[in-house]
């Protein structure tokens, strides 16, 4: 073991979680969080969940919370917990971890600061874009809401927070910047912008051998309602989608999000529509998701006959099948942070197509990654294209010899990059797997922790005095 891991494994931390984002809900920032604090308590450290769903344990807490009226599953917390303020107050934390959004900012930043407790604020969503996609495009909600957000979230997290960071460099960098913090950020604390390191479950998400990929295939047709024709259980299929194609069963496009304003799906619907009317009946979407917008889509469907199937909400470890089965991933959003969705089906094999835009071109549109394909905004016939250039390059499965140990890390060799020169301080970006990713949080978190007990020594003795009496 190096020095770097022995290190590792001999200081445990203690971790606190806030964050309104956790299973059962299904979105990628759950599912982050979740692995996150698995794999923190695999490598030996301790990690208290505060959140809004899920079963209590000792090792998770309910905060008191109303639901999220735009977005069902989800909840708001609107008051710390006794619990939270009695863990805060009295108990030594390495580090407290909050997942922003969440309106909870001020009185756990307050009670950090004042303990000299070492803080990481990770900014997850686009709500510039949210605010307005759900104000009804009415400019006084908007203005209004972004100030809310500003005041609750983006004001304690700058002025209080050690590290402001978040899954992608641009994106951070934006919403700073739409706040109006990134310069005096930049100007006194630049050390303390952080990328989000980030990964995939690459024990599921993987390339299988050939028969592995027939048996999905044929599965997703027969719970798709269309017969499984001698293409479907041939292992040594040949995905030649171009123009002269020939195949006795549809091409599946995939996209898994949720369906809401900001996702963007009637962008697939149009390009859809123009692919089916040049070759009818070829090609098919499969959605997987549930939301707002769910039951106004299958009413658009109808009335246009798309070829479109709705698989609802799915856990994300049934994901992997879905992924491999398909031809194409396509994504349509550009309010995405990250876009974990892209890297899960990348993991599998699958080429995806999705829009130019900041985050994208930083993570995803690279030399590293040739099976991503890129359309402009608002064309539906660039769109098309683009589709079409992915379903020739097609997909391509493991070798048979090495399905087996056929991991995330085989499908995506170049991942871990970190530390580059003139990007945000140990910058994360993607990771093999969840071990890695975690290793890179972990010293991000150390850093916080040295920086802040060398300035702040005299404020924290002051907190546990006060707390004391």
């Amino acid at each position: 073991m190096d020095s770097r891991g022995a290190s590792d494994q001999q200081d445990r931390l203690r971790i606190l979680f806030l964050t309104e984002y956790w299973p059962p809900q299904v979105h990628g920032i759950s599912i982050h969080c979740q692995n996150l604090a698995k794999e923190l308590r695999r490598q030996g450290h301790e990690v208290q969940v505060f959140t809004t769903t899920g079963e209590e344990s000792a090792e998770l807490h309910l905060l008191p919370s109303v639901p999220n009226p735009w977005n069902e599953g989800n909840r708001i917390a609107v008051l710390p917990s006794f619990r939270l303020l009695s863990c805060l107050l009295t108990q030594d934390w390495d580090i407290v971890h909050l997942f922003f959004p969440t309106p909870l900012g001020w009185p756990t930043l307050a009670l950090t600061t004042l303990r000299g407790i070492p803080t990481y604020c990770s900014h997850h969503v686009d709500m510039l874009v949210y605010m307005w996609r759900y104000s009804g495009h009415i400019p006084p909600l908007t203005v209004l809401g972004i100030l809310m957000y500003w005041l609750c979230a983006m004001l304690p997290a700058t002025a209080c927070g050690d590290a402001n960071g978040a899954p992608s460099a641009s994106f951070l960098r934006r919403h700073l910047r739409e706040a109006g913090l990134l310069r005096l950020l930049q100007a006194t604390r630049p050390e303390s912008l952080m990328v989000v390191p980030t990964s995939v479950d690459s024990s599921i998400f993987r390339r299988v051998g050939e028969a592995e990929v027939a048996q999905d295939r044929a599965s997703l047709l027969q719970r798709l309602g269309i017969r499984s024709l001698e293409m479907a259980a041939t292992p040594s299929r040949v995905r030649a989608n171009g123009p002269g194609a020939s195949r006795s069963e549809p091409c599946l496009w995939l996209s898994v999000c949720r369906l809401a304003p900001e996702k963007d799906v009637s962008d697939m619907f149009e390009a859809l529509a123009r692919a089916d009317s040049a070759r009818p009946g070829f090609h098919r979407l499969v959605l997987v998701g549930g939301g707002p917008l769910r039951e106004s889509l299958e009413q658009e469907v109808r009335q246009r006959e798309l070829p479109v199937s709705f698989l609802g909400q799915l856990e994300n470890s049934q994901l992997p099948p879905i992924y491999r089965a398909c031809d194409v991933f396509v994504a349509c959003s550009t309010s995405e942070t990250f876009g974990i969705t892209i890297l899960e089906a990348l993991s599998c094999g699958l080429p995806v197509v999705l829009p130019q835009c900041e985050v994208f071109q930083e993570l995803f549109l690279t030399p590293d990654f040739s099976k991503v394909h890129a359309y402009e905004k608002g064309g539906t016939e660039d769109l098309v294209q683009a589709i079409g250039r992915a379903l020739q390059q097609g997909r391509r499965a493991a070798p048979e010899q090495d399905a087996a140990s056929s991991v995330a890390g085989a499908s995506l060799p170049h991942l871990g990059r970190e530390n580059r020169p003139g990007q945000l301080s140990e910058a994360g970006y993607l990771y093999h797997s969840w071990r890695e990713a975690t290793k890179a949080q972990v010293r991000q978190y150390r850093s916080l922790s040295s920086s802040r007990r060398q300035r702040s020594g005299a404020l924290a003795a002051l907190g546990r005095w006060l707390c004391c009496r």
